[in-house]
């Protein structure tokens, strides 16, 4: 609007009059060597009035620059019907003005989130009644950084679900993370920031009142529709898991019978053993290539699963070994599965496998392993076998069970490669990683060696790999199987605790 200098005579005087139409202003005088016009090289000065002699600016003593606003008429308010001021609207917005309008005719939230020194490990999702994701967020980049978040949301019941990757929280081992989500009324509806690999918080806008176990929807705390989690009821099952013998051939055969020379436990085999020193190797295909169970009393089971993990060594393409059952105390047995070299084993590469058998049991059912092979080289080492079953009287929806073995049908294979489980041993975070065809729901429960729930969680996977770190840091150590559940199948897990 106006400007002046720079000027030649020293201590001179110098009058400018500027005509201003009605507004507000900045008045601002430079000194290129910055040390302004007084006092220490002269007694210089400046002062700025209005035509009725108002002071709007003065002075002499700054450094390089000082500005000084002033405005013609009255200051800016929240009425005027212009932007200015500090508002950020017209006539609104600032700390002055009420809020603007955001275009929001339902409610907002508003997310502020501080993180902590590792912000590429914070996600973050917001979760409607029916499952759907309304708003999610992360990972991040900037360590200790703010975030701040506003949604518009329609009245229903939401849940808030903050996940961090390693599983230690944003909270307060690395940073001082936290999170807080309010509505527009300030009202906090979830909040905190010391978790472990992740929390969620349900809330509900709009007046409607929090998930019961009766509103006809999965919602809350919820395991299935209007059932288990803390709250409900348990929800029906048709399979409920127990253990029903876990050994790892350390304190000796357990419920395992020696088959004569053709199979040893023996710890010169330590280095094809899984966990400690001991396992059993079969070798051959002799009458004595075998490892057999004990008579188990299987009548009250509809289902059995037997995990187990071997090495193979020295066999030759084709040459395989068989899980197989007995119902009669072993007068005489059905081969389940056959595992052959060059299919489904090499030699010297460690396998897991996880067989899932349904049919009738009986009091005196027996499970062993033979080897089917040529020569004593030709051997297998079998390691940590764990049996569970399910003991109640349900049965699987009949399409789920033409997926499982029968003790009168071929066999199937649970398609474990499909589940990986790492670090294994592990000590604070389990990774599951979950590759599925397909989008659903899964069910990850943690089941301890005498058969008990220790945690569970629910995951909503997505086409192709999930990978899920589960917070095992409060487990003891020890041995526990990770039961993954889906609507079609079920499969089972081990992992050992190290603390």
């Amino acid at each position: 609007m106006a400007s002046g200098g720079p000027y030649s005579t020293q201590g001179g005087t110098v009058n400018e009059t500027f005509c201003l139409i009605d507004g507000c202003y900045d008045f601002t005088i430079n000194d290129s060597y910055g040390d302004g016009i007084c006092c220490a090289y002269g007694n210089g000065s400046y002062n700025l009035v209005d035509g009725s002699n108002n002071t709007l600016a003065s002075g002499g003593q700054f450094g390089a620059s000082e500005t000084t606003n002033f405005c013609f008429t009255a200051p800016p308010t929240c009425t005027d019907g212009v932007q200015n001021g500090n508002e950020t609207g017209v006539d609104c917005g600032g700390p002055d003005c009420p809020p603007c309008n955001s275009g929001c005719n339902d409610t907002e939230v508003t997310l502020s989130l501080v993180l902590d020194n590792y912000p590429g490990e914070t996600t973050w999702e917001i979760t409607n009644s029916g499952g759907g994701v309304v708003a999610s967020g992360g990972p991040y980049s900037t360590q200790g950084g703010t975030v701040n978040e506003t949604y518009c949301l329609v009245d229903d019941c939401y849940d808030f679900t903050i996940f961090d990757a390693y599983g230690d929280g944003i909270c307060c081992a690395y940073g001082n993370g936290s999170y807080s989500l309010e509505d527009d009324n300030n009202n906090t509806l979830a909040s905190g920031g010391q978790f472990g690999a992740s929390e969620t918080t349900n809330f509900c806008l709009g007046g409607g009142s929090g998930p019961t176990c009766s509103d006809g929807i999965q919602n809350g705390n919820e395991t299935g529709v209007d059932c288990g989690g803390p709250d409900c009821d348990p929800c029906s099952s048709g399979c409920s898991y127990q253990t029903i013998n876990n050994h790892n051939f350390e304190s000796g055969w357990g419920i395992w019978n020696d088959g004569g020379s053709d199979c040893r436990r023996s710890a010169n085999d330590s280095a094809f053993a899984n966990s400690g020193t001991y396992c059993v190797r079969i070798r051959d295909n002799t009458n004595s290539s075998v490892m057999t169970t004990d008579n188990l009393n299987l009548a009250s089971y509809s289902e059995v699963t037997i995990d187990f993990t071997y090495i193979a060594a020295g066999m030759e393409n084709g040459e395989d070994f068989w899980l197989q059952a007995s119902t009669n105390g072993g007068a005489s047995y059905q081969t389940l599965i056959t595992w052959a070299r060059g299919s489904e084993f090499v030699n010297n590469v460690r396998e897991f496998e996880s067989v899932v058998i349904t049919g009738t049991f009986t009091s005196n059912t027996r499970f062993r392993f033979r080897c089917d092979a040529s020569q004593n080289n030709d051997r297998i080492y079998i390691d940590d076998v764990f049996i569970s079953g399910c003991s109640s009287s349900g049965t699987r929806d009949s399409d789920e069970a033409e997926e499982l073995i029968s003790l009168n049908e071929n066999a199937y294979i649970q398609k474990i490669e499909d589940v990986n489980l790492y670090p294994n041993p592990a000590r604070d975070i389990l990774n599951v990683t979950i590759n599925t065809k397909a989008e659903e729901t899964i069910q990850l429960a943690i089941i301890d060696a005498n058969g008990q729930l220790i945690q569970k969680q629910m995951i909503l996977s997505t086409t192709g790999i999930n990978n899920t770190p589960v917070d095992i840091s409060l487990l003891e150590s020890g041995i526990y199987m990770l039961q993954i559940i889906s609507e079609k199948e079920q499969i089972v897990k081990k992992f050992s605790v190290l603390r």
